[in-house]
């Protein structure tokens, strides 16, 4: 797959995701308000607001590398399910607590690939959480305005509620 076919994919996905929120209304949350895609500068701002829960999806080699300082990992093979699906909801519910999700968070998610970044919104989404999910502006791509966010080594997060 072509880094363009990745970005019309999820181009698609944004475009379902609200169009869902415009249907259904808004749904309250403690957590700051953000929009379908927030800036690094964004997460500058709230990187130590506990409401704001940034989670990476990818490899545990590429985390180790290099990911947003707090961030939770959960491993895009670790969202699959039976038949190469997303996982059950409480599987999956499970999963995204450990990593440091909660109920009231605004969950601000990255990765290594847009394809992933894309199948794990709608993870977040098929358990109703769509509208506390924001994408992070560019992903991982190295350099640019960065100020700071990340850091190598292991993972250093709590589960979430």
């Amino acid at each position: 797959m072509t880094l363009r076919n990745g970005f019309i994919i999820l181009g698609v996905v944004a475009a379902v995701a609200i169009g869902f929120l415009k249907t259904y209304g808004e749904v309250t949350t403690h957590a700051p308000s953000a929009e379908m895609i927030v800036s690094t500068a964004w997460l500058g701002e709230h990187l130590d607001d506990p409401d704001v829960v940034v989670l990476a999806t990818g490899s545990e080699q590429g985390y180790e590398r290099e990911h947003i300082r707090g961030a939770g990992l959960v491993p895009h093979s670790a969202t699959l399910g039976a038949g190469h699906g997303v996982l059950e909801p409480d599987a999956l519910s499970d999963l995204l607590s450990q990593a440091g999700a909660s109920d009231d968070a605004r969950i601000v998610i990255y990765g290594e690939n847009a394809m992933e970044v894309g199948w794990f919104y709608m993870a977040f989404a098929s358990i109703g959480h769509g509208d506390h999910v924001s994408m992070l502006s560019g992903n991982m791509r190295p350099g640019g305005a960065r100020g700071g966010l990340f850091q190598t080594g292991p993972p250093n997060w709590g589960p979430g509620t």
